[in-house]
């Protein structure tokens, strides 16, 4: 949607991604997520070391992995509709995976 890395933290939304972390990353090593989360004016540099948190612990992989899941079972409900399953299929893949 075009919003800037690390808004979503910066504004303290409790998001799937965020909630998936948590339950990856022990309280002692939250520290990068902590300096940014919900502090709208985190520096650039803390909110890239949150982002790095996030996708080394594999909570994004993980987010990214069970939004695929959900857009294939999307895809299979889509078929045999009389709706136009290919483009529906297109906007899905788009609001899914934004940076692709």
């Amino acid at each position: 949607t075009g919003k800037p890395k690390g808004n979503d933290l910066r504004a303290g939304k409790r998001t799937q991604l965020l909630r998936e972390a948590e339950r990856r990353v022990a309280d002692s090593a939250r520290g990068p997520l902590n300096e940014v989360l919900g502090r709208k004016f985190a520096s650039e540099a803390d909110v890239a070391a949150a982002v790095e948190l996030l996708v080394s612990c594999g909570a994004r992989a993980a987010v990214e992995e069970r939004i695929a899941e959900l857009c294939a079972e999307a895809s299979l409900a889509l078929e045999g509709s009389r709706l136009d399953s290919n483009r529906l299929r297109d906007l899905a893949q788009l609001m899914a995976f934004r940076d692709r």
